[in-house]
């Protein structure tokens, strides 16, 4: 049976409170622009609370006061109990959702202060699990609030992008069309401009070419003329003299 734990604040309550959307806009934010509590430990005071309940809200199963740990995110076996920064604290690494990961105490003294890569993660459907959780909540949050307390998220691991071949495989299913969608636009955006540059150059040449040709064309007209007119002036002197 896995472990129980009694709810110590009621945060499903409490997540669309003021304090509580503050937090988790930045606990949203992306890290690089929002860094939050960077390379800090946190105090059990009000912040430690905060973010607890959010990854407990978001990944844990509760039913009334009782929650029930997720897996170890790394391992997969033991229950997932502990903070896990991908980068660490002693890397600078923050409290923001893309670098925290549930883990066991087994799995974080093996990690100890080093930062976490995404191929150490074994089973990766406990990732796809965890992002559609993500966007399962942002999707349902959103619709709670106005648009300027809307809240996104970046599907970073850290604050390194997840490979494509890996996007497939752990992103849901909407954020992966739209990066397809991105991907495609922006190619097709290259091969326009690219073929766009290719024509100004090749109608620029031929306009030149153009020019060229009947620069060429109205010379040999005038020259023409110019020998036309001095026959007819000496054939008129000629026939002046006699």
């Amino acid at each position: 049976m896995p472990k129980k734990y009694n709810c110590f604040k009621k945060c499903h309550k409490d997540l669309l409170k003021p304090g509580f959307i503050e937090m988790i806009q930045l606990f949203f934010s992306d890290m690089d622009q929002y860094p939050l509590f960077k390379g800090k430990r946190l105090k059990d005071g009000i912040d430690n609370n905060n973010i607890k309940c959010i990854l407990q809200y978001i990944f844990w199963k509760w039913n009334k006061n009782i929650c029930y740990p997720n897996p170890c995110d790394i391992c997969g076996k033991n229950q997932g109990i502990i903070l896990g920064h991908i980068i660490s604290r002693n890397n600078g690494g923050t409290y923001n959702l893309q670098n925290l990961l549930w883990t066991c105490q087994s799995c974080e003294d093996k990690i100890g202060s080093n930062n976490i890569n995404i191929n150490l993660i074994k089973n990766k459907n406990l990732l796809k699990k965890r992002y559609q959780k993500i966007y399962s909540f942002i999707q349902g949050y959103n619709k709670k609030l106005p648009n300027h307390l809307s809240i996104s998220f970046n599907y970073k691991f850290g604050n390194n992008d997840i490979d494509e071949k890996l996007e497939k495989l752990i992103l849901p299913s909407e954020e992966f069309k739209k990066r397809e969608q991105k991907r495609k636009l922006l190619e097709n955006f290259k091969q326009v401009s690219n073929q766009g540059k290719f024509s100004v150059k090749s109608i620029s040449k031929s306009k030149r070419r153009n020019l060229w040709s009947s620069s060429q064309s109205k010379r040999s007209k005038s020259k023409s003329r110019k020998k036309l007119n001095k026959s007819q002036q000496s054939s008129t002197i000629e026939n002046w003299d006699d």
